[in-house]
C-alpha cells in the first residue's frame, strides 16, 4: 500500500473517511492563531472578498499558529465542524479564511465550493471547484462534485463525463462518481447505461436510495441488491 504524503490528500482525507461525503466525522486540535492577509488580488480572490470583505475581524477565532499552512489546514478542519453542526454560514467563513492565509490549499477551496452548492449557487461552487482541482489532482470528490454541478446547470455538458472518468480513474472505489455518471445517462434516456454505472456504485458497497430504485423499475430494470 503506498504512503500518502501530500499534505493536501491528507487533510482532505481527514475529512472524508468514508466513500460517502454525506458522512463528514472531523476531529478538531485545540490551536491557537493569528490572521494573515495576502495582498495579492485576482478575479478569484475578489469574489472570496464578496463573501468574506477584507476588514472582516473574527473576535471568536481561537487559532494562532506562525505556521500559515497549519493555519490554513486547521481553519478548514475549524470550517467542517461548523458545517456538522449545520452552521453554513460560519463554516463558509473559515474556508474563506483558510483560503485568504493560504492560496494554495484545495481542502478550503473543496469546503467552499461544497457549501456553495448546497446552497444552490451552482456558479460559485463550480469556479471554486475548479480552483481546488488546480490545487490537487488526487482526490475523486473533487472530480465528481465539479461534474456534479457542471450537470446541475446543464444536463448537456460535455465536460462532465470526462471529468467522471478522471475520478473514476483516481479513485475506481468512490461510489459518488458512478451515481453522477448513471444520473448523466438517465438525462440522455439510456437506461441501460445509467443502470450499468448504478450498479457499479452497489458493487463498492454504495446503498441506493429506494426512489432510485423505483425510478430503474419503472424502466423495466432490476438493479443488484444493496
Amino acid at each position: 500500500m503506498k504512503t500518502i504524503t501530500s499534505p493536501v490528500m491528507r487533510s482532505l482525507l481527514a475529512i472524508f473517511p468514508y466513500a460517502s461525503l454525506a458522512m463528514l466525522t472531523i476531529s478538531l486540535l485545540p490551536v491557537q492563531a493569528k490572521w494573515l492577509t495576502v495582498p495579492e488580488r485576482s478575479p478569484l480572490h475578489e469574489l472570496v472578498e464578496e463573501y468574506l470583505p477584507n476588514d472582516y475581524k473574527d473576535g471568536e477565532d481561537p487559532l494562532t499558529s506562525s505556521d500559515m499552512k497549519t493555519h490554513s489546514t486547521e481553519l478548514v478542519n475549524l470550517g467542517w465542524r461548523y458545517f456538522n453542526a449545520k452552521d453554513l454560514d460560519t463554516a463558509l467563513k473559515r474556508f474563506m479564511l483558510a483560503i485568504r492565509t493560504d492560496r494554495k490549499n484545495a481542502s478550503a477551496y473543496f469546503g467552499v465550493a461544497y457549501v456553495c452548492s448546497i446552497q444552490n449557487n451552482i456558479d460559485d461552487a463550480i469556479t471554486f471547484y475548479r480552483e481546488a482541482l488546480r490545487f490537487e489532482k488526487k482526490f475523486a470528490p473533487i472530480y465528481a462534485n465539479l461534474a456534479r454541478a457542471l450537470l446541475m446547470k446543464d444536463h448537456h455538458s460535455a465536460e462532465a463525463p470526462k471529468l467522471l472518468d478522471e475520478a473514476i480513474a483516481v479513485n475506481p472505489k468512490f461510489p459518488e462518481s458512478y451515481i453522477t455518471y448513471a444520473r448523466y445517462y438517465i438525462d440522455r434516456d439510456d437506461w441501460k447505461m445509467a443502470a450499468e454505472k448504478a450498479n457499479q456504485s452497489v458493487a463498492i458497497g454504495r446503498k441506493l436510495e429506494p426512489e432510485i430504485v423505483l425510478e430503474f423499475k419503472q424502466h423495466g430494470i432490476k438493479l443488484r441488491e444493496n
